[in-house]
């Protein structure tokens, strides 16, 4: 059976997808890299300059993500490269 997750804006979200997500009192960017039952697994994406050696994961409800469009690799290189 296929999991359906759908974003706030009603959009669908699969894997690989780019979605930005709230963390604590800021707004984060991410890659879905596993679906679960109810929730979205996601990798964040962190600026060069933070030198962690340890990849972000967080666990957030679909409800809580809105994708980003298919031109997100552009906004990826200009976060990480900031």
């Amino acid at each position: 059976m296929k999991m359906l997750h759908r974003d706030k804006l009603e959009q669908e979200i699969v894997l690989d997808d780019f979605v930005a997500f709230p963390q604590s009192n800021g707004l984060m960017v991410g890659k879905v890299i596993r679906l679960s039952n109810k929730m979205l697994i996601i990798e964040a994406v962190v600026s060069k300059k933070m030198k962690r050696y340890t990849k972000e994961t967080y666990r957030k409800y679909p409800a809580d993500a809105i994708k980003l469009n298919l031109n997100a690799a552009l906004t990826m290189y200009l976060i990480r490269n900031s």
